[in-house]
């Protein structure tokens, strides 16, 4: 048998449904539960482990996406914020152009995207100012199409009803806002 991920993903799974599970105590209905969870977030892996990088640079065009839309409104209220997402972005962008970017930067990239938009929405707290308004509107609204992927990419655990969601390959192709 080859030596792939594949191959390890479907032994982790075996060996859990096969072994594990059957030796936990059926008295513990909790610890049954937890063993199926993980049951079904390894077939989930398996089946999406090809995807892994696709999502990651999608992730990031998204997140950039939405940073570049606030950063302008932004400017208004408070400047050093929109610089940082301006130079996020730019930095996300040079990423992006990099096909060979590892998986864990794009990831990483996001990830600093995503906290320095909420610590920007959260500059713009309860005042009570149209630019504050417009600047968490803006936010809100660009965080759409990534929900949509999230959700389509844990579609296979059945805990979210997708049936009004595009499939996972078509949300990954998309062309980004």
């Amino acid at each position: 048998m080859p030596d792939t991920i594949d191959n390890a993903f479907l032994a982790c799974q075996r060996a859990l449904e096969d072994m594990i599970l059957p030796a936990i105590d059926r008295a513990n209905p909790l610890a049954v539960e937890q063993a199926q969870l993980v049951l079904r977030m390894l077939g989930l892996l398996r089946a999406r482990a090809t995807l892994l990088h696709p999502k990651a640079r999608k992730e990031l065009e998204l997140n950039r996406s939405a940073a570049l839309a606030v950063a302008g409104p932004l400017r208004a209220l408070e400047p050093t914020a929109a610089d940082r997402l301006e130079a996020e972005a730019g930095a996300a962008g040079h990423l992006l152009a990099d096909p060979a970017t590892p998986t864990d930067a794009l990831n990483q990239a996001a990830a600093g995207i995503a906290a320095h938009l909420s610590a920007a929405i959260a500059t713009c707290g309860p005042r009570d100012d149209p630019a504050a308004r417009q600047v968490e509107r803006i936010a809100i609204d660009s965080q759409g199409a990534l929900i949509d992927l999230h959700r389509a990419w844990f579609a296979p655990t059945g805990f979210d009803d997708t049936a009004d969601l595009p499939p996972l390959d078509i949300l990954l192709a998309a062309p980004t806002p």
